[in-house]
């Protein structure tokens, strides 16, 4: 019976495999990343739970990450569009107060859409008609005392007017402020005389007002809007806005 060399000793715990190696032959050893060689346990059972739980703590993770994008997705999914129309009262506006006024003016209308940044700002575009001016020509010290006066023009006043307002959020009642600029033009159908009454001007825009929301999309807005154009007047509005 073949006896055991005398220096041969089990290498365990090492991070060797258990195995009977002689000092004289260094090549037998290998470590227990060779599983090939070396079958048996190849990861302490405390990292493999370590391991486990990192696991555990990636899938949670990105569980919480996925429920954030939702949320915010969501976030971006509030009402941030507006559109609305309104009556507005007549305006007094001018285009050449020396040689013609203004006898009367027939009521007009808004239609806006607003695009808004959160609850407080808002940004409004609008079409507005004025109405209809009846316009007359103001004798001229210079006129001849047989010069025939001109017949009552008619002028079609119409704009586009851009702001930037400011909402105080109070509840249903949110009272706004606005400012911004505006485009009006002043036509006339059938020019007559020596003066022909079609101009256009840009001017300062300012608005005060109200919106009364009465629903989470419908809310009525009243309110004053001064227009800083030709000989400078203001109107009264008052109209609906629906959000979405």
């Amino acid at each position: 019976m073949r006896k055991k060399p005398p220096n041969s000793q089990p290498l365990e715990g090492s991070g060797l495999c258990s195995a009977s190696v002689t000092d004289s032959l260094p090549k037998a050893r290998f470590t227990c990343l060779q599983k090939q060689r070396c079958p048996g346990k190849l990861i302490d059972p405390q990292i493999k739970l370590k391991l486990k739980g990192n696991e555990v703590l990636l899938k949670l993770s990105l569980t919480c990450a996925l429920a954030g994008l939702a949320n915010l997705a969501a976030a971006q999914d509030v009402a941030r569009w507006s559109v609305g129309v309104a009556a507005t009262s007549n305006l007094n506006l001018v285009i050449a107060p020396t040689f013609f006024k203004l006898e009367s003016s027939d009521p007009g209308y808004k239609v806006h859409v607003g695009w808004h940044a959160n609850d407080a700002w808002r940004f409004e575009l609008a079409y507005q008609d004025f109405g209809n001016g009846i316009y007359r020509y103001r004798p001229q010290p210079t006129d001849v005392s047989f010069v025939a006066l001109p017949r009552p023009l008619s002028v079609k006043q119409r704009g586009v007017t851009t702001r930037v307002a400011y909402v105080w959020m109070l509840g249903k009642a949110q009272p706004y402020a606005a400012l911004g600029v505006g485009s009006v033009s002043l036509k006339t159908r059938s020019p007559s005389f020596t003066h022909r009454v079609s101009e256009t001007d840009i001017g300062l825009i300012a608005e005060v007002g109200l919106d009364w929301t009465f629903d989470s999309m419908w809310s009525l807005r009243t309110g004053y809007e001064y227009i800083g154009v030709f000989s400078k007047d203001g109107a009264a509005q008052l109209g609906l806005v629906a959000r979405f």
